[in-house]
C-alpha cells in the first residue's frame, strides 16, 4: 500500500504527473453487497466491468446475510465460506485479474457476522468470552446475596454507607460460602457479589483468537494466496466486536503482568475513587488492552503484513467517534489497540481526526472512511462530494463508497442505500468524481502532515475512572472536554470543537508516542511531526512517564495547557515527581484554563502558519508545502431534520446550497518557500494563483471553479506543464422555451428495476398521481378536468387505496359497539375514524418496520395495518366489507400483539387465546359480508396487524415467539425443551432460532448451534 508514497529523491515535477494520471489504487473502494440473489459468475463479471468503466479500480466483498436471517434479508445464496461460495470467489478473483480490478475481503466476524466464533466456541468451549457482572443489597443488619443461576462468583464486598446512601469508608472484603455471601456488619452498608457470566467470543485468549485468524483469514491464504498482491490487496474488518470485562486467562495473567492478586481487589472495579481504586482501575484496563494486543490486533497486522496486505477498519460506536469512554468501554485502549491497523478509521458517525491522528504517529499510508450509508437514492454526485470535504480535511484518504449491491431484485431490496453504481442515473459520469477522488487521496496520502498542537488521549484519566458499570464524574468530566475541544463528525450533526472553531489543526496524541516523542526546537517531535503545544483535557489522573516526558517538554519551550484541572495524580511515581510536575502550573511555567473557551488565547503565542476563513490541512512532501482548502466548513449542506435525537443520518433530511461556497476566497500564509500553484483535482492540471506579498505574508486569491476543494502545492519557479487559468468567455441566451428528450440510462438486464428480467430499460412509469372524487351534478370527463388545473385533486400512489376504517386508539370501555349489519347509506365509520389504506401488493406505504433493517429486503411484511403506538388497556376496532360469490365455509386469520375479539355480519364468532395470530372457523354469505374486530393491547406496543381469510388454517400457520411465563431474571437461564419424532432416518436439518439474548441449541444431548454476542 506505500507503493504509491514519494520517494525522498523523486520531484515536485514527477508528483505532479503522477496526480495527473489518477491511481488506480486510489479510486473509490466500494463495498460490493453479494446478497439479494443467487450468485452468478457473468453477472459478477459483468459488474465489475460497469465499475471499471466508472472508474472504480476496488471492491470490498462482503455478505449481509453470510450464513441465516440478518436485517430482515433472506440468507445469501451461497452462504459465506461454502465451497460453493469459494468458487464464486475464486473465479471473480480470475476475472478481476484479468480486469484490473482489485480485491479487497471481509472478515465476516464483527458487523454482520457469520457466527464463526460461535462456531469456534461451539467445539471449543474454553474460547467463550466472559463479563463481569454483580448484584447488591443495601441496608442494616444481616445482608445475604446468591449468586445468579449462570455466574461464576469471584468475590464479595461491603461498602459502609451514610444516612444519605454515599460511602462512608473503604471496602471490606468478605469470604463467600459457595455461592453466596453474607454479612452482619454493624450499620447501613451496601454488600456487593461479584461474578462473572460466559458471553460472546474470548479476545484475550491468544489461542482462540489463533483459531479465528487461522478460520478466516488463512482459509483465504490457502484458498486463495496465488491471488494475493495484484488482485487481493487487503482486508476489511467492520466492528468488531468488544473486548469483554473477563476471561478464563485474566485472572493469572493479570497477577503476572502487575505482581498482585486482582480478586483481592476486585471490588474497586465498581466502588471508590480514592487512589487505590484508581491505580486498580487503570492496571485492570491496561491488561485488558495489553492481552487483546497481543491475542488479536497485532497477529492480524502481522499477518497482513507477511501477506503483503494491509486492513482497513471501521469500529464500533462510540469507539470510533474518538469518545474516550467509549473506547475504553469497547477496545480497552483504542489508540494502542488500533495502531495494529495499516488503514485505521470509520464510517461517517465516527471521527477522521482521532484515526487520521494514529495514521501519522505509527506511520500509517492511508485513513479509512466509509461513507454514506443511509443517506437515500436522491443524493448527487455534488453533494456527496461536499459531504467528503470535512473527512478529507481531517485527514482521510482512503474513500469507501457504501454501497455497491449484486441486486435491487426489481427495485425491492436495498441495504442502508444508495447503491453508488450502474444503477444511478449519474454514472455515465462518474469516472470524473472517481479520478477526482483518487487525485485527491493520492496526493493526501504522501508525505506527512503539519500541525503545532497535539491534545492528550485522556486514556489514563478515563481507566482510572470507568467502573464495570459505567464511568465515574472524573473519567466522564475528561471525555466531556475532550470532546468539547476536538469537536465531532457525526454525519449532518458535525459539532466544530474549540480548535476547529480556532481554525487550528492538530493530532491527539497517545501516552505511548509522547513517551518515546524527542523534545528539541520548542517542539515534541514524534516521528515527521512536530508540536509546540500540547493539551490536556480535564485529566485527573495520568502516567507517571507521561508526566516526565511533559516535564521535559515545558524545560524545553513546548506550551502546555491543562483544561479543568491539572492532574493530582500521577501513576508510578513519589510525591516528589508528583509535586514536581504541578509545580510547572503553580510556577506558570505551564497553563492551567478553567474552560476550552479560552484555549484560542493561550494558543496565540504560536503563531498561525495559514490564516484563512475555514480549517486547512498542511501537509508536507519532500520539501514542498502543500495545503488543502475547502470552500465552506464544515460543507455546503445544511441539515434541516427538527427531531432532537440522534438519527438525523438515517432521514437524511437536508439542503445542499453550493451559495454557499466562499468562491473565490482569500487566505494568508507565512513561512512558505516558493511559489504557489492551484492543483486542480478535476482535470490533473496544474494552474498559477494569485499571491500578493503582505507585510510577512503572502495572500492568495483561490478560485473555486472546477470544484470546492483546492488544492494548494508551494514549489519552485522551475515547474513546467502549469496551465494559464482564465481566458475568454461569452453569455448566449438559450431562451425561455426548451425541448427535452428522455434518455434511458438504466439496465434491466438481471431485473434490478422490475420484474421479470430483460436487457435493455424499463418504460418509463409514474406511480404517484392525483385523483379527484365526482360529487353530484358533476361529470369529470364532460367538464375535462384532465385539461384543467389539478389545485383540488388529492394525490393517490397506484396500487394503493382505502379498504376499511377504524376507530382511532381509545380506551378498551370506549371502544364502538359493533354494527349489526352494513348501514343503508354504506358508511362504516363513525365520528373521528381514520381509513386504512395500503396496498394489497406493497403493504403499507413506506413502512417504517423498513428503517431499522435500513431498507426492504424483497419481502413485503405481512402486517398491512399499523396503529401506531398503543398503551396498555387501549386498542382499535377496525372495520370493512368483503364481498363473496357463493356461501362458503372458510377460517378468519388475525394476526397483532393484543387481544383480539371479532364479529361477521354483526355475529360475535369469538375472542382469541394467547398468541399473535389467531385462527377461527367462520361462515361467509353470498353477497356483501360486514367484518369487525378489536385489538386491546395487555402491554404498551407498536400496534401492527393483518387479516386474512383463508381456507387451510393449518397451513397458515405461523411460529410464535416463547415468552416465559414469569419475569425473567438477569444471568439466569431460561429452557425451552420440545420432543419430536421422525418416521425416517435424517441426513441433514437446518433450524432457524430467533431470539433477543444469547442461545443455544442442543439437540438429543449434543451442541449443535450456539448463536448470539459474537457480532
Amino acid at each position: 500500500m506505500t507503493s504509491k508514497s514519494l520517494q525522498a529523491t523523486q520531484t515536485l515535477d514527477q508528483l505532479a504527473q503522477q496526480f495527473a494520471t489518477p491511481q488506480k489504487e486510489f479510486s473509490p473502494v466500494p463495498i460490493w453487497w453479494w446478497s439479494g440473489d443467487q450468485l452468478e459468475r457473468g453477472r459478477l463479471r459483468w459488474q465489475m466491468e460497469q465499475l471499471i468503466k466508472g472508474g472504480v479500480y476496488n471492491v470490498i466483498i462482503l455478505n449481509l446475510a453470510p450464513t441465516s436471517p440478518l436485517y430482515g434479508s433472506d440468507p445469501d445464496r451461497p452462504h459465506f465460506l461454502t465451497e460453493e461460495w469459494w468458487g464464486h470467489f475464486l473465479n471473480m478473483c480470475e476475472d478481476a485479474r484479468e480486469l484490473g480490478m482489485r480485491v479487497w475481503f471481509y472478515d465476516q466476524i464483527g458487523f454482520s457476522g457469520a457466527n464463526l466464533q460461535g462456531v469456534i466456541v461451539r467445539d471449543n468451549p474454553i474460547y467463550a468470552g466472559q463479563a463481569l457482572n454483580s448484584v447488591t443489597v443495601e441496608g442494616t443488619g444481616t445482608l445475604s446475596l446468591e449468586c445468579p443461576s449462570e455466574g461464576a462468583p469471584i468475590a464479595a464486598a461491603y461498602v459502609p454507607l451514610d444516612a444519605q446512601g454515599n460511602p462512608s469508608g473503604a471496602p471490606v472484603s468478605i469470604n463467600l460460602n459457595g455461592r453466596t455471601a453474607s454479612t452482619d456488619a454493624v450499620g447501613n452498608k451496601r454488600l456487593r457479589l461479584m461474578y462473572a457470566i460466559r458471553r460472546g467470543f474470548d479476545y484475550f485468549n491468544a489461542e482462540g483468537c489463533d483459531k479465528l485468524i487461522d478460520t478466516v483469514h488463512r482459509e483465504f491464504e490457502r484458498r486463495a494466496g496465488q491471488y494475493f498482491g495484484d488482485v487481493i490487496v487487503g482486508s476489511f474488518q467492520d466492528e468488531l466486536p468488544s473486548m469483554l470485562t473477563w476471561s478464563s486467562v485474566f485472572s493469572e495473567s493479570f497477577r503476572q503482568i502487575k505482581g498482585y492478586d486482582l480478586t483481592e481487589s476486585i471490588i474497586a472495579l465498581w466502588e471508590g475513587e480514592d487512589a487505590h481504586a484508581e491505580q486498580v482501575r487503570v492496571d485492570y484496563h491496561q491488561v485488558r488492552a495489553e492481552l487483546a494486543e497481543k491475542a488479536i490486533f497485532k497477529p492480524l497486522f502481522d499477518w497482513h503484513r507477511q501477506h503483503g496486505l494491509v486492513c482497513g477498519v471501521d469500529q464500533q460506536s462510540p469507539g470510533r467517534t474518538g469518545q474516550p469512554t467509549g473506547g475504553v468501554q469497547q477496545y480497552a485502549n483504542y489508540m494502542q489497540t488500533h495502531r495494529w491497523y495499516d488503514i485505521p478509521g470509520s464510517d461517517h458517525h465516527g471521527n477522521a481526526k482521532i484515526h487520521s491522528s494514529i495514521a501519522h504517529l505509527y506511520e500509517r499510508p492511508r485513513v479509512w472512511i466509509e461513507s454514506f450509508h443511509s443517506s437515500g437514492w436522491g443524493g448527487t454526485l455534488e453533494e456527496t462530494f461536499d459531504w467528503l470535504l470535512p473527512w478529507l480535511r481531517n485527514g482521510a484518504t482512503l474513500y469507501n463508497p457504501h454501497a455497491v449491491y449484486y441486486s435491487t431484485w426489481g427495485g425491492w431490496y436495498e441495504w442502508a442505500p444508495p447503491s453508488t453504481c450502474w444503477r444511478q442515473p449519474y454514472w455515465q459520469h462518474y469516472s470524473v468524481y472517481a479520478n477526482t477522488i483518487a487525485r485527491l487521496c493520492f496526493l493526501l496520502s504522501q508525505g506527512s502532515h503539519v500541525c503545532d498542537v497535539g491534545v492528550l488521549y485522556p486514556t489514563t484519566t478515563v481507566q482510572s475512572g470507568l467502573t464495570v458499570d459505567g464511568p465515574l464524574a472524573s473519567a466522564q468530566a475528561a471525555n466531556d472536554m475532550y470532546t468539547t475541544i476536538t469537536g465531532t463528525m457525526m454525519f449532518l450533526q458535525m459539532v466544530a470543537g474549540t480548535l476547529e472553531t480556532d481554525k487550528r489543526d492538530f493530532d491527539v496524541l497517545d501516552d505511548d508516542s509522547i513517551q518515546r516523542g524527542q523534545v528539541s526546537n520548542e517542539a515534541l517531535q514524534i516521528g515527521a511531526e512536530q508540536y509546540k503545544a500540547i493539551v490536556l483535557p480535564d485529566c485527573k489522573v495520568i502516567d507517571g512517564k507521561t508526566a516526565a516526558q511533559l516535564t521535559r517538554f515545558v524545560e524545553g519551550g513546548g506550551l502546555l495547557i491543562a483544561i479543568g484541572q491539572m492532574p493530582d495524580h500521577i501513576l508510578g511515581v513519589g510525591a516528589g515527581q508528583a509535586k514536581a510536575f504541578q509545580d510547572l502550573f503553580t510556577s506558570g511555567k505551564a497553563i492551567l484554563l478553567s474552560k476550552a473557551d479560552d484555549l484560542a488565547a493561550a494558543l496565540k503565542s504560536i503563531p498561525q502558519q495559514v490564516e484563512a476563513p475555514v480549517p486547512v490541512l498542511h501537509r508536507r512532501i519532500n520539501g514542498a508545502d502543500v495545503l488543502f482548502v475547502p470552500a465552506a466548513s464544515p460543507h455546503a449542506t445544511v441539515n434541516t431534520d427538527t427531531h432532537s435525537d440522534s438519527l438525523s443520518w438515517l432521514r437524511a433530511n437536508y439542503k445542499f446550497d453550493p451559495a454557499r461556497y466562499q468562491n473565490p476566497m482569500t487566505i494568508t500564509v507565512r513561512g512558505f518557500e516558493g511559489t504557489p500553484q492551484l492543483w486542480d483535482a478535476v482535470t490533473g492540471e496544474r494552474h498559477p494563483v494569485k499571491a500578493v506579498a503582505k507585510g510577512d505574508g503572502v495572500e492568495i486569491e483561490i478560485p473555486f471553479d472546477s470544484s470546492p476543494a483546492a488544492l494548494l502545492i508551494w514549489g519552485d519557479d522551475t515547474l513546467g506543464n502549469v496551465v494559464e487559468s482564465g481566458g475568454s468567455s461569452s453569455v448566449s441566451d438559450l431562451g425561455d422555451v426548451w425541448t427535452a428528450t428522455l434518455e434511458q440510462t438504466l439496465d434491466n438486464r438481471y431485473g434490478d428495476l422490475t420484474k421479470p428480467d430483460f436487457e435493455g430499460a424499463p418504460a418509463v412509469q409514474t406511480w404517484s398521481l392525483a385523483h379527484r372524487t365526482e360529487q353530484a351534478g358533476e361529470d369529470g370527463v364532460r367538464d375535462q378536468w384532465f385539461a384543467g388545473e389539478a389545485s383540488n385533486w388529492q394525490p393517490v400512489m397506484t396500487t394503493f387505496g382505502t379498504y376499511g376504517t377504524w376507530s382511532g386508539i381509545r380506551k378498551a370501555k370506549e371502544l364502538p359497539t359493533p354494527l349489526s349489519a352494513v348501514p343503508a347509506n354504506g358508511q362504516l365509520a363513525g365520528e373521528g375514524w381514520c381509513t386504512a389504506e395500503y396496498s394489497l401488493q406493497r403493504g403499507i406505504y413506506k413502512d417504517g418496520i423498513h428503517v431499522p433493517n435500513l431498507g426492504p429486503k424483497a419481502h413485503v411484511p405481512e402486517e398491512f395495518l399499523d396503529f401506531g403506538h398503543v398503551a396498555a388497556g387501549s386498542g382499535v376496532q377496525f372495520r370493512t366489507t368483503v364481498w363473496s360469490d357463493e356461501d362458503k365455509s372458510c377460517f378468519l386469520a388475525l394476526a397483532a400483539p393484543a387481544r383480539k375479539r371479532a364479529w361477521l355480519n354483526g355475529e360475535a364468532v369469538g375472542e382469541s387465546a394467547p398468541g399473535y395470530l389467531w385462527t377461527i372457523p367462520v361462515q361467509l354469505k353470498a353477497g356483501m359480508n360486514l367484518l369487525e374486530w378489536r385489538l386491546v393491547a395487555e402491554s404498551e406496543t407498536d400496534l401492527r396487524a393483518y387479516w386474512a381469510f383463508v381456507t387451510d388454517a393449518e397451513a397458515f400457520a405461523r411460529p410464535e415467539r416463547m415468552i416465559p411465563a414469569d419475569k425473567a431474571q438477569r444471568d439466569s437461564r431460561i429452557e425451552y425443551i420440545y420432543s419430536f419424532e421422525v418416521d425416517f432416518e435424517p441426513t441433514s436439518m437446518v433450524v432457524q432460532i430467533s431470539a433477543d439474548s444469547s442461545c443455544k441449541l442442543i439437540v438429543n444431548g449434543v451442541e449443535v448451534g450456539r448463536q448470539g454476542g459474537f457480532d
